[in-house]
């Protein structure tokens, strides 16, 4: 028997009769309410404890969830500064390889210069062979004057002219080439 048990027992022995019944009938009817409301805050206590539970084990497994990424991060961390370290080499590569590239150009375009020069001065040198063989071996009437014209007439071949004309004074007509100083 409870102590609450005892204590109507009690009571019931204290007060007989009716006015000792009702006291105890109220008394009865108090104590099943406590008791009512002391099992529904039970009840309710008991399902927030169950669902705290579930909400400790679900924030336990995000948490071993985060630990795990956290675990990860420095590796992903010195991944991305590889990546980094790849990329500026790539660029600094592209880099210089677009400067030896511009360089190399540059180099193209001097060589092509100094090609044309020198296929300029191969056609004057050509030119003046020509005409002095001609001077040399053929009257003055026979000359190729056609050529001389041309020569003389064309604006691309300007520099062509001015060399020849640079050459003619420096080869007297009346002194014949010896092939041996070629």
């Amino acid at each position: 028997m409870d102590s609450v048990g005892i204590f109507l027992l009690v009571l019931s022995v204290y007060f007989t009769g009716t006015q000792g019944e009702a006291w105890i009938q109220l008394e009865k009817r108090k104590h099943q309410e406590e008791l009512d409301a002391v099992t529904a805050q039970l009840v309710h206590t008991e399902e927030l404890l169950a669902h705290y539970k579930e909400e400790s084990i679900k924030l336990n497994f995000e948490l071993s969830q985060l630990k795990l990424q956290m675990e990860r991060l420095p590796v992903l961390e010195g991944q991305v500064e590889l990546f980094r370290q790849e990329c500026n080499q790539e660029k600094e590569s592209h880099r210089s390889t677009q400067e030896e590239l511009k360089q190399l150009k540059e180099e193209y375009q001097q060589l092509q210069n100094q090609n044309q020069e020198l296929m300029d001065e191969i056609n004057v040198y050509a030119h003046s062979q020509v005409l002095q063989l001609q001077k040399e071996l053929l009257p003055p009437e026979n000359w190729d004057i056609h050529h001389s014209q041309a020569l003389t007439t064309d604006p691309d071949r300007a520099k062509e002219r001015e060399t020849l004309a640079n050459l003619e004074t420096e080869f007297d007509t009346s002194d014949p080439i010896d092939p041996t100083d070629v």
